[in-house]
């Protein structure tokens, strides 16, 4: 049985959006940033050893760490706008472990075979430079296999708009992986321009955050500070993009979520299929 469509809210525009993520962060930034130190901190140190981030093993050990870390932090962020206290960092890591299963494989799923659409249309394109030899713009034939290769890829943008909201509900939720996928793509039937325009927001407000470290780290280069930079830069990063990104990414959610009954019901259904 096909879940109900849940009646459509109004979704708030992406600069509100940005603004109510930015206010979030200033006002829980401690307990944020602790969360997200706890792994960035020596993840950034020992990416200062040449010989250390060269080994693959500590580059996998590492990279499992950073996706146990933004679970905790997203978990943390579900969890104090639904009761209105944000959890401590022990919480958010001990039991939002529960939900590192799920958001792996949705993660899995969005980005690697939602993307395969646009490895293959960059895949041909670079094939058709290859054989030829020619550049974008030097024939009719390539701006054809251009326009084919584009229109591939922008399937990819097609699935990720859908079910870009999976990773916050396998947290939110204790939907399996594809139920979590569905009922994003439920969420965001007859929406997807407006869908479009907020996800490039979010993508303007990841810009812009990434000023702040950028700028930071080309100071202490300019004062010869490269190792410093090299430590803080992706240090400040994680502290102001990860908690914006997906503070925005569950007010979105949250925003398109329908009255509370008719969640609960579609959430039973698409957990009993």
């Amino acid at each position: 049985m096909t879940a109900p469509r849940p009646k459509k809210s109004k979704v708030p525009g992406p600069w509100s959006l940005m603004r109510e993520s930015a206010r979030e962060l200033i006002h829980h930034w401690k307990r944020y940033s602790f969360i997200i130190s706890i792994v960035a901190v020596p993840v950034s140190l020992l990416g200062l050893s040449a010989i250390i981030s060269a080994d693959n093993s500590v580059n996998v050990y590492s990279f499992a760490a950073i996706v146990v870390m933004n679970v905790a932090l997203v978990w943390a962020i579900v969890k104090g706008a639904r009761t209105g206290v944000l959890p401590k960092a022990r919480a958010a890591y001990y039991e939002g472990s529960a939900a590192l299963v799920r958001f792996v494989i949705v993660s899995f799923l969005m980005f690697f075979v939602m993307m395969i659409p646009a490895a293959l249309g960059a895949a041909i394109y670079t094939a058709s430079l290859i054989s030829t030899g020619a550049t974008p713009s030097s024939s009719g034939e390539e701006a054809i296999i251009l326009a084919f290769c584009i229109a591939i890829s922008l399937f990819s943008v097609w699935l990720l708009v859908r079910f870009g909201l999976g990773l916050v509900i396998t947290v939110d939720t204790d939907l399996r992986p594809i139920s979590a996928l569905r009922y994003a793509r439920m969420l965001t039937l007859g929406r997807f321009w407006p869908m479009v325009w907020r996800y490039l927001g979010w993508i303007v407000m990841i810009l812009l955050a990434a000023v702040i470290p950028t700028l930071m780290s080309v100071l202490l280069g300019f004062l010869k500070l490269t190792l410093v930079a090299e430590f803080l830069f992706p240090l400040l990063s994680s502290i102001l993009i990860l908690p914006l990104a997906n503070i925005y990414l569950f007010k979105l959610y949250a925003s398109l979520e329908p009255p509370r009954q008719v969640k609960a019901k579609a959430l039973e259904e698409e957990a009993t299929e």
